[in-house]
């Protein structure tokens, strides 16, 4: 049984994606484990830099964007500063 390929979406591409994640992205992309890749960074160069690194990889234009694409998981490497606050409404 072949298991699904998951769809990953990663906010924040400074150093902690870089020296971490995109290395393991790829390890998973090369065992077919991956199907989609979006990331987004406030500072755009930051995202296509990440994205240079990790085969496949698409560029998000914005926060919004990237939560409303389809991914299984989002990694949120990133301060908290940078990144919009989401409360749920109560």
């Amino acid at each position: 049984m072949t298991a699904p390929k998951a769809n990953i979406a990663i906010a924040g591409c400074g150093a902690v994606s870089t020296l971490y994640y995109a290395p393991a992205l790829t390890i998973l992309q090369q065992k077919g484990r991956i199907g989609r890749i979006t990331a987004f960074d406030p500072d755009a160069a930051r995202a296509h830099a990440f994205a240079g690194l990790v085969s496949g990889t698409e560029v998000s234009q914005s926060f919004d964007a990237l939560v409303s694409s389809p991914a299984d998981l989002l990694i949120v490497a990133s301060p908290p500063w940078p990144m919009p606050i989401r409360s749920l409404p109560r």
